[in-house]
């Protein structure tokens, strides 16, 4: 089985602003490290106060017109988790972020992408986004903004967003992984 995949949901406004998102890795990338300047600094903000809004605004649109879509729950967490990967490997390679949340950043991404694509397959449908995981991708992202900006890492608020994060990306794995569990109990399939 797989998913009923049609161009043409692609270029719903929802799916339009979640493929945005995930182009934003662009800039990202060239100005994280780079702040050496208003502009780059200025263009930074920007750049995250639209992928900000994007994440909102893809799914409010979704919904208020009617377009929720598979291709819609595939394309907004993985937008999410294109930009995640890629502004952790940039912090961690600037040697802003810890090794130990890059690794648990990425890993549970991995953890989940990697299933996900059976999942769907299996079951010709995804799941959408639930709001442990858009908790916690906000959650790492309020923290990666921190850290863009500087953020003192002998500060209470860089220990208070650390561990914040840590715990977040745990719950919405465990979540994850019960939200599959019981998907999979539900139609007498085995994994």
């Amino acid at each position: 089985m797989k998913i009923d995949f049609k161009f043409s949901r692609l270029l719903y406004l929802s799916n339009i602003l979640s493929i945005y998102r995930a182009f934003l890795v662009i800039p990202l990338w060239l100005l994280i490290g780079n702040i050496n300047n208003s502009l780059n600094l200025t263009l930074l903000i920007l750049v995250v106060i639209t992928g900000m809004l994007s994440d909102f605004l893809d799914g409010y649109y979704a919904r208020k017109l009617n377009q929720v879509t598979e291709e819609g729950k595939i394309i907004d967490p993985l937008a999410d988790k294109i930009v995640v990967a890629a502004v952790s490997i940039k912090l961690y390679t600037i040697g802003v972020l810890d090794p130990l949340l890059f690794w648990i950043v990425i890993l549970r991404d991995l953890f989940i992408v990697i299933p996900a694509f059976f999942i769907s397959s299996k079951f010709k449908s995804v799941p959408p986004s639930n709001m442990t995981g858009k908790i916690a991708v906000n959650v790492i992202a309020v923290f990666f903004i921190s850290l863009m900006f500087g953020l003192n890492k002998d500060s209470l608020i860089y220990t208070v967003l650390y561990y914040a994060a840590i715990i977040m990306i745990i719950v919405s794995f465990s979540n994850y992984l019960l939200i599959s569990v019981k998907r999979f109990k539900g139609t007498n399939e085995t994994l």
